[in-house]
């Protein structure tokens, strides 16, 4: 949604004004945040059918099978043109045999999460150029990270250039000389002093809640 960005981008914008002159080692930039919400309030829903994710998905596909036969021989559909290509929800896909047609779109909801954050980050760099960007407890509460959550780390750092300070995996995903690495170490105190050492290996083990 275009008028959400810009609010999006105008509040950065005012917060900004605030925070920079304390020169931050990173920007918070989403907070116990996914598509299933708090605890998994809102149970296993597949999103989203707006009107802006329909073009987006429809995009997303064509980069994806570049010609509507080809997606139709993946999806065992029949669209005539791409202004026709719709999703599916889980239910649905399962009667009719076109699990990849479900999958795709679980995929660009994956691809709409992490675009939004990296436009956030965006939004902060126009002001702050070295900026880091960092997302914090992703995995909240009793949320289950499925397909439904939104939240694929591997996508969040590698295209968006973001880090889950909460996340047992993304330490996998860093290279040790990675200025990210610091980041994730450098606030987990604030947040969760109990999980702070400097031994790697029991700070994965304090992570991983065993």
């Amino acid at each position: 949604d275009p008028d959400f960005r810009e609010q999006t981008k105008q509040k950065i914008s005012s917060d900004l004004k605030f925070c920079e002159k304390y020169a931050p080692l990173a920007y918070f930039l989403a907070h116990e945040w996914n598509y299933r919400g708090y605890g998994t309030l809102s149970g296993p829903v597949d999103t989203c059918f707006c009107n802006y994710c329909l073009e987006s998905f429809r995009n997303f596909v064509r980069a994806e099978y570049g010609s509507i036969a080809e997606l139709n021989a993946s999806w065992g559909s029949d669209f005539k043109t791409w202004e026709d290509v719709s999703p599916i929800v889980l239910a649905d896909a399962l009667k009719t045999g076109q699990i990849p047609r479900w999958i795709d779109h679980r995929r660009h909801a994956d691809r709409v999460f992490a675009d939004f954050l990296k436009f956030k980050l965006n939004a902060v760099r126009n002001i702050d150029p070295g900026a880091q960007g960092i997302v914090t407890s992703l995995r909240v509460g009793l949320t289950t990270l499925d397909s439904y959550s939104g939240v694929d780390f591997w996508l969040l750092y590698h295209d968006a250039g973001l880090v889950d300070n909460l996340s047992p995996y993304v330490l996998s995903f860093i290279s040790r000389e990675s200025e990210k690495r610091g980041l994730i170490t450098r606030n987990m105190p604030m947040w969760h002093p109990d999980k702070n050492t400097g031994d790697e290996n029991l700070f994965r083990l304090r992570l991983s809640n065993k």
